[in-house]
C-alpha cells in the first residue's frame, strides 16, 4: 500500500512544474523504508545475506566483495543485527544515488518515477549489486 501511494504521489508531482527536492526526498525516504525493512520471507535474497552475516559473526570468511566485508566488519563491531545493516546500506546507496541523479539530470522526479516502477524491485533484492551499480 505504501508503495502504491509513493508511486501515485510521484506520478502527480511529475505533472507539476518545478524541482520539488523536498518531495523527492520524502518519496525516497519511503522507498528506503520499503527496501530497508522488508519481510524476510518475501525478499528472495534476504535469508542468504542474513546467513552470510551470521556466518561472519561466527568468524567465517565471507565470499562477498571487500568493501561490503569492511562495512559488515564495522557493523559487527558496533553490534548491529542484519536488519540494521540492511537499512544502513540501503540508506547509503539511496543517498549516493540521490546526489548523483540530482547532479546529472534536470528532471529528477521523472528518474525516481521510472526507478520506482522498474529497477526498485530488482535493486531491493540484489543489495550488493545495487551498491555496485550506483558506485560506477
Amino acid at each position: 500500500m505504501i508503495y502504491l501511494i509513493v508511486v501515485g504521489i510521484n506520478i502527480f508531482f511529475n505533472k507539476v512544474r518545478g524541482k520539488w527536492t523536498i518531495i523527492s526526498l520524502l518519496l525516497i525516504a519511503s522507498l528506503v523504508y520499503l527496501s530497508g525493512i522488508p519481510d524476510p520471507t518475501t525478499t528472495a535474497d534476504y535469508l542468504a545475506y542474513q546467513g552470510e552475516y551470521q556466518n561472519k559473526l561466527l568468524g567465517y570468511t565471507s565470499r562477498f566483495e571487500w568493501l561490503y566485508q569492511r562495512i559488515t566488519d564495522a557493523t559487527i563491531y558496533y553490534n548491529f543485527d542484519y536488519s540494521q545493516v540492511r537499512l544502513l546500506l540501503i540508506s547509503i546507496f539511496f543517498f549516493v544515488m540521490f546526489v548523483g541523479v540530482d547532479r546529472l539530470t534536470k528532471n529528477t522526479k521523472y528518474y525516481w518515477l521510472i526507478f520506482s516502477l522498474g529497477l526498485f524491485f530488482i535493486e531491493t533484492i540484489q543489495l550488493r549489486s545495487f551498491g555496485m551499480l550506483i558506485s560506477q
